[in-house]
């Protein structure tokens, strides 16, 4: 049996923390044009991520910085700067009146992009501040020994987890379907902030056997962080651990 069940995903990094800036991580191609009596203003960006089933943190997603890149559209001369993901908001320097294209990217440590969102903003009248939100969507990543993560003898699956084989060599954890089993993938999925195709697949094994949850990743689905498209699965193709 295959249910094919379509998942998404949210969360809140805290509250927006208003007049944060980007404490000197920054470049501009502005520097000197708001000196004196130039007409200027700034720019401030708040942020969240969700995902349906629950809420999450920067920590969540190992999302660390946020960082914003705002194109002034009268000449395209470009600004960049960057907070920490848990401040929820960044102010902009000085920048000249007008308007801009702005493009928000959350990191993590190891400064991969996590998500990409776009915005806008005009700045019209000199001292002031406009604001604008942008929400992220970003997948978290898969750990070992929880839903859909790795499994083995040495790292056991928690809670009522079942380490059900991939192949030869590892196991992912995961949970039966009954006889609700798509409401009970879903449910699953939903926990974990899996945005993919959940399947009910059957597994027979020397050590398991019956129907369990697993993200398809066929028909051109991609697997969530953490995780690749295994065709040679026992019971696949599915997202396997990694």
């Amino acid at each position: 049996m295959k249910t094919f069940l379509l998942v998404a995903i949210t969360a809140a990094c805290g509250g927006a923390s208003e007049g944060r800036t980007d404490g000197g991580n920054s470049t501009s191609a502005f520097d000197g044009a708001c000196d004196g009596t130039a007409s200027c203003g700034e720019i401030t960006v708040r942020w969240t991520m969700t995902r349906p089933g629950g809420e999450e943190t920067c920590a969540d997603v190992d999302a660390t910085t946020v960082r914003l890149t705002a194109t002034y559209q009268a000449d395209h001369r470009v600004a960049t700067f960057s907070a920490t993901c848990d401040t929820s908001a960044i102010l902009t320097s000085k920048l000249p009146l007008g308007p801009y294209a702005l493009q928000l990217d959350v990191l993590d440590a190891a400064n991969e992009v996590l998500d990409t969102q776009p915005a806008v903003a005009t700045l019209g009248t000199a001292g002031s501040i406009t604001e604008t939100d942008v929400t992220f969507v970003v997948t978290p990543l898969i750990k070992p020994g929880t839903m859909f993560g790795a499994c083995s003898s040495a790292q056991p699956c928690m809670g009522s987890l079942e380490c059900v084989p991939i192949d030869g060599s590892h196991g992912m954890c995961t949970t039966e379907c009954p006889s609700s089993g798509e409401a009970a993938c879903q449910e699953a999925a939903h926990a974990e902030g899996v945005a993919d195709q959940e399947d009910c697949y059957t597994v027979v094994s020397n050590s398991q056997a019956g129907l369990f949850c697993a993200i398809s990743c066929d028909n051109g689905t991609s697997c969530p962080k953490g995780m690749t498209c295994d065709t040679a699965a026992m019971f696949g193709p599915v997202c396997a651990p990694q």
